[in-house]
């Protein structure tokens, strides 16, 4: 897990989902006391996330959350200009 919260850390993730079948996600107490809390689909507050999460859940799988960011990422620090602008 601490590699993906490194990367995800790296990567300016907002959260990680995690989708566990049900002999992994009946470790409440570990993965809470990891920051990740149960989760339904409709509890996933930004629209992005639950089409993640139902894009992975499967019958029976739980889904774990972890916000690892406050605030949302809306600008790119080096964007990409298009080609007619790059002439300009």
């Amino acid at each position: 897990m601490k590699s993906i919260e490194e990367l995800s850390q790296e990567m300016l993730s907002e959260v990680i989902i995690l989708i566990l079948p049900p002999y992994l996600a009946r470790y409440t107490s570990t993965w809470l006391g990891q920051g990740y809390h149960s989760v339904t689909i409709q509890g996933l507050r930004m629209v992005e996330w639950q089409e993640a999460a139902l894009n992975s859940l499967r019958r029976g799988h739980m889904i774990r959350f972890k916000q690892m960011r406050e605030n949302r990422v809306y600008q790119v620090s080096n964007p990409i200009k298009p080609r007619w602008e790059q002439a300009i």
